[in-house]
Protein backbone atom coordinates (compact mmCIF):
# COMPACT_ATOMS: atom_id res chain seq x y z
CA UNK A 1 0.00 0.00 0.00
CA UNK A 2 1.47 3.15 -1.03
CA UNK A 3 1.89 6.08 1.22
CA UNK A 4 -0.18 9.31 0.92
CA UNK A 5 1.20 12.72 0.71
CA UNK A 6 -0.31 14.83 2.84
CA UNK A 7 0.14 18.12 4.65
CA UNK A 8 0.87 16.59 7.54
CA UNK A 9 4.03 14.63 5.72
CA UNK A 10 5.36 17.15 4.17
CA UNK A 11 5.12 19.71 7.40
CA UNK A 12 7.38 16.83 8.71
CA UNK A 13 9.89 16.35 5.88
CA UNK A 14 10.23 20.09 6.40
CA UNK A 15 11.10 19.51 9.65
CA UNK A 16 14.20 17.86 9.03
CA UNK A 17 16.67 20.05 10.75
CA UNK A 18 18.99 19.97 8.01
CA UNK A 19 16.15 21.05 4.65
CA UNK A 20 15.07 23.73 7.71
CA UNK A 21 18.39 25.01 8.41
CA UNK A 22 18.84 24.79 4.79
CA UNK A 23 15.63 27.04 3.97
CA UNK A 24 16.40 29.65 6.38
CA UNK A 25 20.15 30.14 5.02
CA UNK A 26 18.47 30.30 1.90
CA UNK A 27 15.85 32.93 2.74
CA UNK A 28 18.85 35.33 4.19
CA UNK A 29 20.88 34.36 1.19
CA UNK A 30 18.27 35.66 -0.97
CA UNK A 31 17.74 38.84 0.90
CA UNK A 32 21.25 39.58 0.50
CA UNK A 33 21.48 38.87 -3.31
CA UNK A 34 18.72 41.11 -3.97
CA UNK A 35 20.63 43.88 -1.52
CA UNK A 36 23.73 43.48 -3.81
CA UNK A 37 21.83 43.72 -6.90
CA UNK A 38 18.93 46.12 -6.11
CA UNK A 39 20.90 48.58 -3.41
CA UNK A 40 23.89 48.11 -4.91
CA UNK A 41 22.85 49.44 -8.44
CA UNK A 42 21.38 52.04 -6.51
CA UNK A 43 24.76 52.40 -5.08
CA UNK A 44 26.53 52.34 -8.14
CA UNK A 45 24.31 54.75 -10.14
CA UNK A 46 24.73 56.99 -7.66
CA UNK A 47 28.13 57.21 -7.57
CA UNK A 48 29.63 56.97 -10.48
CA UNK A 49 32.04 54.80 -12.51
CA UNK A 50 35.22 56.39 -10.79
CA UNK A 51 33.23 57.03 -6.96
CA UNK A 52 32.55 53.69 -7.33
CA UNK A 53 35.52 52.41 -8.40
CA UNK A 54 37.46 53.84 -5.04
CA UNK A 55 34.54 52.29 -2.85
CA UNK A 56 35.44 48.50 -4.40
CA UNK A 57 38.38 49.32 -4.07
CA UNK A 58 38.14 50.17 -0.28
CA UNK A 59 36.14 47.13 0.06
CA UNK A 60 39.09 44.86 -1.45
CA UNK A 61 41.79 46.03 0.22
CA UNK A 62 39.96 45.49 3.38
CA UNK A 63 38.94 42.11 2.65
CA UNK A 64 42.56 40.88 1.73
CA UNK A 65 43.16 41.22 5.44
CA UNK A 66 40.14 40.10 6.92
CA UNK A 67 40.54 36.40 6.09
CA UNK A 68 44.14 37.21 7.82
CA UNK A 69 41.88 37.68 11.13
CA UNK A 70 39.65 34.83 10.82
CA UNK A 71 43.26 32.85 11.38
CA UNK A 72 41.78 30.01 9.24
CA UNK A 73 39.33 28.71 12.16
CA UNK A 74 35.88 28.36 11.05
CA UNK A 75 35.62 24.95 9.21
CA UNK A 76 37.83 23.70 12.51
CA UNK A 77 35.75 24.95 15.30
CA UNK A 78 32.59 23.84 13.34
CA UNK A 79 34.35 20.61 13.10
CA UNK A 80 35.40 20.57 16.78
CA UNK A 81 32.08 21.04 18.25
CA UNK A 82 29.98 18.38 15.79
CA UNK A 83 32.32 15.90 17.11
CA UNK A 84 32.75 16.97 20.80
CA UNK A 85 30.47 19.69 22.10
CA UNK A 86 31.41 18.90 25.85
CA UNK A 87 33.41 22.20 25.95
CA UNK A 88 32.03 24.67 23.60
CA UNK A 89 32.66 27.90 26.09
CA UNK A 90 35.88 26.70 26.08
CA UNK A 91 36.38 26.28 22.54
CA UNK A 92 34.32 29.59 21.32
CA UNK A 93 36.04 31.86 23.79
CA UNK A 94 39.10 30.53 23.02
CA UNK A 95 38.41 30.78 19.27
CA UNK A 96 36.91 34.69 20.24
CA UNK A 97 40.33 35.70 21.66
CA UNK A 98 42.22 34.65 19.33
CA UNK A 99 40.37 36.08 16.63
CA UNK A 100 40.31 39.23 18.38
CA UNK A 101 43.76 39.40 18.84
CA UNK A 102 44.26 38.86 15.48
CA UNK A 103 41.64 41.56 14.39
CA UNK A 104 44.19 43.92 16.45
CA UNK A 105 47.55 43.32 14.80
CA UNK A 106 45.70 43.12 11.35
CA UNK A 107 44.81 46.28 11.59
CA UNK A 108 48.40 47.58 13.04
CA UNK A 109 49.55 46.10 10.06
CA UNK A 110 47.35 47.99 7.87
CA UNK A 111 48.05 51.17 9.03
CA UNK A 112 51.57 50.23 8.42
CA UNK A 113 51.12 49.17 5.05
CA UNK A 114 48.95 52.09 3.84
CA UNK A 115 51.40 54.84 5.32
CA UNK A 116 54.60 53.12 3.06
CA UNK A 117 51.59 52.34 0.28
CA UNK A 118 49.80 55.33 -1.06
CA UNK A 119 49.80 59.06 0.26
CA UNK A 120 45.95 59.73 -0.88
CA UNK A 121 44.37 60.78 1.69
CA UNK A 122 41.26 60.23 0.80
CA UNK A 123 41.83 56.24 0.09
CA UNK A 124 43.89 56.50 3.61
CA UNK A 125 41.34 57.64 5.69
CA UNK A 126 38.11 55.58 4.00
CA UNK A 127 40.36 52.27 4.63
CA UNK A 128 41.01 52.91 8.02
CA UNK A 129 37.29 53.55 8.92
CA UNK A 130 36.30 50.46 6.89
CA UNK A 131 39.12 48.60 8.74
CA UNK A 132 37.17 48.63 11.64
CA UNK A 133 35.28 45.96 10.71
CA UNK A 134 37.44 43.33 11.31
CA UNK A 135 37.43 43.64 15.20
CA UNK A 136 33.44 43.35 15.20
CA UNK A 137 33.49 40.55 12.93
CA UNK A 138 35.19 38.55 16.03
CA UNK A 139 31.51 37.73 17.51
CA UNK A 140 31.33 35.91 14.45
CA UNK A 141 32.45 32.78 15.91
CA UNK A 142 28.89 32.57 17.19
CA UNK A 143 27.94 31.83 13.76
CA UNK A 144 30.50 28.79 13.90
CA UNK A 145 28.31 27.38 16.99
CA UNK A 146 25.03 28.34 15.03
CA UNK A 147 26.35 26.54 11.83
CA UNK A 148 27.57 23.56 14.12
CA UNK A 149 24.19 23.24 15.79
CA UNK A 150 22.31 23.51 12.43
CA UNK A 151 20.51 26.48 13.56
CA UNK A 152 20.59 28.61 10.79
CA UNK A 153 17.32 30.32 11.73
CA UNK A 154 18.87 32.90 14.52
CA UNK A 155 21.72 33.54 11.72
CA UNK A 156 19.54 34.58 9.06
CA UNK A 157 17.21 36.71 10.98
CA UNK A 158 20.44 38.42 12.11
CA UNK A 159 21.77 38.92 8.82
CA UNK A 160 18.30 40.02 7.70
CA UNK A 161 17.35 42.38 9.70
CA UNK A 162 21.16 44.12 9.54
CA UNK A 163 20.57 43.54 5.59
CA UNK A 164 17.69 45.75 5.76
CA UNK A 165 18.98 48.01 8.00
CA UNK A 166 21.73 49.04 5.98
CA UNK A 167 19.37 49.13 2.55
CA UNK A 168 17.56 51.72 4.53
CA UNK A 169 20.25 53.55 5.31
CA UNK A 170 22.39 53.45 1.71
CA UNK A 171 18.97 54.95 0.49
CA UNK A 172 18.25 57.84 3.00
CA UNK A 173 22.16 58.61 2.03
CA UNK A 174 21.23 58.69 -1.55
CA UNK A 175 18.13 60.88 -0.79
CA UNK A 176 20.62 63.21 1.22
CA UNK A 177 23.03 63.23 -1.92
CA UNK A 178 26.04 62.10 0.73
CA UNK A 179 29.59 61.55 0.54
CA UNK A 180 31.17 57.96 0.25
CA UNK A 181 32.39 57.95 3.50
CA UNK A 182 28.91 58.14 4.55
CA UNK A 183 28.15 54.77 3.18
CA UNK A 184 31.07 53.23 4.73
CA UNK A 185 29.76 53.99 8.20
CA UNK A 186 26.55 52.58 7.18
CA UNK A 187 28.36 49.35 6.62
CA UNK A 188 30.28 49.38 10.00
CA UNK A 189 26.94 50.27 11.37
CA UNK A 190 25.43 47.18 9.71
CA UNK A 191 28.58 45.17 10.81
CA UNK A 192 27.95 46.56 14.59
CA UNK A 193 23.78 45.26 14.11
CA UNK A 194 24.78 41.68 12.97
CA UNK A 195 26.90 41.27 15.90
CA UNK A 196 24.65 42.68 18.64
CA UNK A 197 22.22 39.73 17.06
CA UNK A 198 24.33 37.56 17.55
CA UNK A 199 24.93 37.94 20.79
CA UNK A 200 21.46 38.18 21.64
CA UNK A 201 20.01 35.28 20.01
CA UNK A 202 23.27 33.22 21.89
CA UNK A 203 22.36 34.51 24.76
CA UNK A 204 18.90 32.88 24.79
CA UNK A 205 19.88 29.58 25.53
CA UNK A 206 24.24 30.66 26.27
CA UNK A 207 26.00 33.15 27.64
CA UNK A 208 29.03 34.65 26.25
CA UNK A 209 29.89 35.18 30.14
CA UNK A 210 30.63 31.49 30.25
CA UNK A 211 33.45 32.15 27.86
CA UNK A 212 36.47 31.16 28.58
CA UNK A 213 40.40 31.18 27.04
CA UNK A 214 42.45 28.30 27.34
CA UNK A 215 46.34 28.62 26.16
CA UNK A 216 46.91 24.66 25.56
CA UNK A 217 43.31 25.00 23.13
CA UNK A 218 44.66 27.66 21.41
CA UNK A 219 47.91 26.33 20.40
CA UNK A 220 46.23 23.44 19.37
CA UNK A 221 44.23 25.03 16.91
CA UNK A 222 46.43 27.65 15.73
CA UNK A 223 48.45 24.32 15.23
CA UNK A 224 45.75 22.84 13.50
CA UNK A 225 44.75 25.51 11.15
CA UNK A 226 47.44 27.62 9.93
CA UNK A 227 47.26 25.47 6.53
CA UNK A 228 43.37 27.19 6.42
CA UNK A 229 44.70 30.68 7.46
CA UNK A 230 47.26 30.69 4.58
CA UNK A 231 45.05 29.32 2.22
CA UNK A 232 42.35 31.69 3.43
CA UNK A 233 44.52 34.27 2.97
CA UNK A 234 45.68 33.12 -0.69
CA UNK A 235 41.97 32.97 -2.04
CA UNK A 236 41.19 36.53 -0.45
CA UNK A 237 44.25 37.34 -2.97
CA UNK A 238 43.26 35.91 -6.10
CA UNK A 239 39.42 36.73 -5.42
CA UNK A 240 40.33 40.63 -4.40
CA UNK A 241 43.72 40.50 -6.16
CA UNK A 242 42.32 41.79 -9.97
CA UNK A 243 40.56 44.83 -8.57
CA UNK A 244 43.31 46.05 -6.73
CA UNK A 245 45.70 45.51 -9.62
CA UNK A 246 42.91 47.41 -11.45
CA UNK A 247 42.72 50.52 -10.01
CA UNK A 248 46.97 50.75 -9.97
CA UNK A 249 47.81 49.34 -13.75
CA UNK A 250 44.24 51.21 -14.85
CA UNK A 251 42.13 53.43 -12.93
CA UNK A 252 39.15 53.64 -10.67
CA UNK A 253 36.83 54.17 -13.07
CA UNK A 254 37.66 51.02 -15.31
CA UNK A 255 37.30 49.40 -11.77
CA UNK A 256 34.08 50.87 -11.17
CA UNK A 257 33.28 48.69 -14.52
CA UNK A 258 34.54 45.74 -13.71
CA UNK A 259 33.36 45.71 -9.63
CA UNK A 260 30.01 45.86 -10.80
CA UNK A 261 30.07 43.20 -13.39
CA UNK A 262 31.87 41.01 -10.57
CA UNK A 263 29.10 42.19 -7.68
CA UNK A 264 26.91 40.50 -10.25
CA UNK A 265 28.64 37.16 -10.26
CA UNK A 266 29.68 36.83 -7.29
CA UNK A 267 26.38 37.34 -5.88
CA UNK A 268 25.20 33.68 -6.73
CA UNK A 269 28.39 32.30 -4.77
CA UNK A 270 26.65 32.51 -1.93
CA UNK A 271 24.42 29.66 -3.10
CA UNK A 272 27.08 26.82 -2.56
CA UNK A 273 27.92 27.91 0.50
CA UNK A 274 24.62 28.38 2.23
CA UNK A 275 23.92 24.70 1.10
CA UNK A 276 27.53 23.43 2.04
CA UNK A 277 27.51 24.86 5.51
CA UNK A 278 23.46 23.34 6.03
CA UNK A 279 25.04 19.63 4.76
CA UNK A 280 28.08 19.89 6.51
CA UNK A 281 27.44 18.43 9.57
CA UNK A 282 25.73 15.67 7.89
CA UNK A 283 28.35 14.68 5.59
CA UNK A 284 31.10 14.60 8.29
CA UNK A 285 28.29 12.14 10.47
CA UNK A 286 27.81 9.84 7.18
CA UNK A 287 31.66 9.09 6.48
CA UNK A 288 31.90 8.28 10.08
CA UNK A 289 28.99 5.57 9.81
CA UNK A 290 28.99 4.66 6.01
CA UNK A 291 31.81 5.12 3.18
CA UNK A 292 29.80 4.41 0.37
CA UNK A 293 26.82 6.78 1.61
CA UNK A 294 29.40 9.63 2.22
CA UNK A 295 30.91 9.18 -0.95
CA UNK A 296 27.24 9.10 -2.81
CA UNK A 297 26.48 12.01 -0.86
CA UNK A 298 29.40 14.35 -2.30
CA UNK A 299 28.42 12.61 -6.03
CA UNK A 300 24.98 14.38 -5.43
CA UNK A 301 25.96 17.45 -3.90
CA UNK A 302 28.77 18.02 -6.82
CA UNK A 303 26.40 17.37 -9.05
CA UNK A 304 23.81 19.67 -7.93
CA UNK A 305 25.46 22.93 -7.81
CA UNK A 306 27.59 22.32 -10.91
CA UNK A 307 24.45 21.98 -13.52
CA UNK A 308 23.21 24.94 -10.95
CA UNK A 309 26.04 27.07 -11.78
CA UNK A 310 25.93 26.12 -15.81
CA UNK A 311 22.48 26.91 -16.28
CA UNK A 312 23.56 30.39 -14.40
CA UNK A 313 25.99 31.09 -17.01
CA UNK A 314 23.98 30.50 -19.81
CA UNK A 315 20.90 32.43 -18.75
CA UNK A 316 23.65 35.54 -17.61
CA UNK A 317 25.79 35.05 -20.92
CA UNK A 318 22.72 35.33 -23.26
CA UNK A 319 20.80 38.26 -21.43
CA UNK A 320 24.31 40.05 -19.97
CA UNK A 321 23.43 43.11 -22.02
CA UNK A 322 19.64 43.44 -20.81
CA UNK A 323 20.94 42.76 -17.41
CA UNK A 324 23.75 45.01 -16.93
CA UNK A 325 21.25 47.71 -18.93
CA UNK A 326 18.49 47.33 -16.19
CA UNK A 327 20.41 47.38 -13.36
CA UNK A 328 23.21 49.61 -13.96
CA UNK A 329 22.34 52.26 -16.82
CA UNK A 330 24.02 52.73 -20.23
CA UNK A 331 26.62 54.53 -17.95
CA UNK A 332 27.84 50.98 -17.33
CA UNK A 333 27.59 49.33 -20.50
CA UNK A 334 31.77 48.28 -20.83
CA UNK A 335 30.34 45.87 -17.95
CA UNK A 336 28.68 43.85 -19.75
CA UNK A 337 31.72 42.03 -21.83
CA UNK A 338 33.26 41.31 -18.16
CA UNK A 339 30.15 39.89 -17.02
CA UNK A 340 29.64 37.51 -19.93
CA UNK A 341 33.34 35.93 -19.27
CA UNK A 342 33.56 35.99 -14.86
CA UNK A 343 30.43 34.37 -14.89
CA UNK A 344 31.78 30.98 -15.90
CA UNK A 345 33.85 31.24 -13.18
CA UNK A 346 30.72 30.18 -10.60
CA UNK A 347 31.05 26.57 -12.15
CA UNK A 348 34.52 26.12 -10.78
CA UNK A 349 34.35 28.31 -7.39
CA UNK A 350 31.14 26.04 -6.84
CA UNK A 351 33.17 23.17 -6.82
CA UNK A 352 35.32 24.43 -4.60
CA UNK A 353 33.80 25.46 -1.91
CA UNK A 354 32.30 21.80 -1.32
CA UNK A 355 35.89 21.02 -2.14
CA UNK A 356 36.90 22.27 0.94
CA UNK A 357 34.38 20.94 3.00
CA UNK A 358 35.91 17.48 1.25
CA UNK A 359 39.14 18.54 2.66
CA UNK A 360 38.62 18.94 6.18
CA UNK A 361 36.83 15.82 6.51
CA UNK A 362 39.42 14.08 5.01
CA UNK A 363 42.09 15.69 6.77
CA UNK A 364 43.80 16.89 4.04
CA UNK A 365 43.76 20.36 4.97
CA UNK A 366 47.18 21.27 3.30
CA UNK A 367 45.78 20.18 0.09
CA UNK A 368 43.79 23.51 1.04
CA UNK A 369 46.41 25.71 1.14
CA UNK A 370 48.43 24.51 -1.98
CA UNK A 371 45.44 24.47 -4.28
CA UNK A 372 45.13 28.00 -3.25
CA UNK A 373 48.58 28.76 -4.21
CA UNK A 374 48.15 27.45 -7.33
CA UNK A 375 45.04 29.61 -8.09
CA UNK A 376 46.56 32.68 -6.73
CA UNK A 377 50.06 32.45 -8.68
CA UNK A 378 48.07 31.94 -11.63
CA UNK A 379 45.51 34.55 -11.03
CA UNK A 380 48.29 37.20 -10.28
CA UNK A 381 50.56 36.27 -13.40
CA UNK A 382 48.03 36.30 -15.50
CA UNK A 383 46.24 39.65 -14.30
CA UNK A 384 49.81 40.57 -15.01
CA UNK A 385 49.98 39.89 -18.88
CA UNK A 386 46.05 40.08 -19.36
CA UNK A 387 45.47 43.93 -17.98
CA UNK A 388 47.72 45.04 -19.86
CA UNK A 389 46.88 43.47 -23.57
CA UNK A 390 43.06 43.07 -22.52
CA UNK A 391 42.10 45.88 -20.02
CA UNK A 392 39.19 44.63 -17.54
CA UNK A 393 38.61 41.36 -19.38
CA UNK A 394 41.51 40.08 -19.26
CA UNK A 395 41.18 40.05 -15.76
CA UNK A 396 37.44 38.54 -15.85
CA UNK A 397 39.82 35.68 -18.24
CA UNK A 398 42.35 35.90 -15.38
CA UNK A 399 40.38 34.90 -12.46
CA UNK A 400 38.18 31.94 -14.63
CA UNK A 401 41.84 30.11 -15.04
CA UNK A 402 42.27 30.46 -11.58
CA UNK A 403 39.33 28.83 -10.63
CA UNK A 404 39.42 25.92 -13.12
CA UNK A 405 43.42 25.40 -11.72
CA UNK A 406 42.94 25.83 -8.32
CA UNK A 407 39.23 23.42 -8.30
CA UNK A 408 39.98 21.18 -11.05
CA UNK A 409 43.30 21.13 -12.39
CA UNK A 410 44.86 20.79 -9.15
CA UNK A 411 43.48 17.79 -8.58
CA UNK A 412 44.98 15.88 -11.47
CA UNK A 413 48.36 16.18 -9.52
CA UNK A 414 47.73 14.56 -6.46
CA UNK A 415 46.88 10.93 -5.83
CA UNK A 416 45.20 11.11 -2.67
CA UNK A 417 42.47 13.58 -4.26
CA UNK A 418 41.50 10.94 -7.13
CA UNK A 419 38.19 10.47 -5.37
CA UNK A 420 37.50 13.77 -5.59
CA UNK A 421 38.46 14.56 -9.38
CA UNK A 422 36.61 11.53 -10.52
CA UNK A 423 33.48 13.03 -8.77
CA UNK A 424 34.11 16.60 -10.01
CA UNK A 425 34.50 15.01 -13.71
CA UNK A 426 31.34 12.74 -12.87
CA UNK A 427 29.36 15.58 -12.19
CA UNK A 428 30.30 17.43 -15.27
CA UNK A 429 28.56 15.14 -17.07
CA UNK A 430 25.21 13.52 -17.51
CA UNK A 431 25.55 9.98 -15.96
CA UNK A 432 28.77 8.76 -13.80
CA UNK A 433 31.51 7.53 -15.84
CA UNK A 434 34.18 6.91 -12.70
CA UNK A 435 32.81 4.68 -9.59
CA UNK A 436 34.09 6.56 -6.56
CA UNK A 437 33.59 3.98 -4.66
CA UNK A 438 37.19 2.78 -2.80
Amino acid sequence: MSKKITLQRILEYIRNKYIFNTTWLFVEKVFRVLYVILIGAMLARYLGPDSFGLYSYVISFVGLFIALSTLGLDEIVVREIVQNDKNVEELLGTAFVLRFIAAGIVYLMMFIIMLVYTNEIETIKLIYLYASIILLQSFQVIDLFFQAMVKGKSTSISKIISTIVVSVLILLLIKLDADLIYFIYALLFEALVVSALFIYFYSASNSVLKWRFKYVRAVELLRICWPLLLSSVIISIYMKIDQLMIKEMLNTRELGYYAAAVKLSEAWYVIPMVICSSLFPAIIISKEKNQKEYHRRLQHLYRFLVLLAILLAILVTVYADNIINMIYGNLFFRSTEVLVVHIWSAIFVFMGVVTTKYLVVEGLIRNQMYRTILGAVVNVCLNIIFIEKYGIVGAAYATLLAQFSANFLYDCFDRRLRVSLKIKINSLLPVNLFSVDE
